[in-house]
């Protein structure tokens, strides 16, 4: 009795196996490109946070601009201006009350209106 089972060509072998191995070959490949792509990108983002941070550094290290600094004074004279003529209206609305008041008192007026 002959044995009728064939043996599988080794050609048929080959093949399938560059069959298989053409998607892990690009798969592989892909992989490796993503990977050296997020490198790239992280890479470029610390450079730009190391700019950023020297940036602010250099910034925080400044005196006040010496034009605010003189608006900054100014608006504070003005303010100091303005509480000084407060208190001035203040002192005569006190004086004006009392006058007043001294007024209805002499002369008997109803000004509680």
């Amino acid at each position: 009795m002959a044995d009728d089972t064939k043996q599988p060509d080794p050609k048929d072998w080959a093949l399938k196996a560059m069959v298989w191995a053409i998607p892990v070959v690009f798969g592989a490949g892909a992989l490796a490109q993503i990977v050296r792509s997020d490198d790239a990108g992280i890479s470029a983002l610390q450079e730009k946070m190391g700019e950023a941070e020297d940036g602010l550094h250099a910034h925080s290290s400044l005196p006040g601009h010496p034009v605010s600094t003189t608006q900054i004074q100014h608006l504070t004279e003005q303010q100091d201006e303005m509480m000084t003529e407060q208190r001035a209206m203040r002192a005569e609305q006190r004086d004006m009350a009392t006058d007043l008041a001294a007024i209805c008192q002499a002369t008997g007026a109803d000004c509680a209106r």
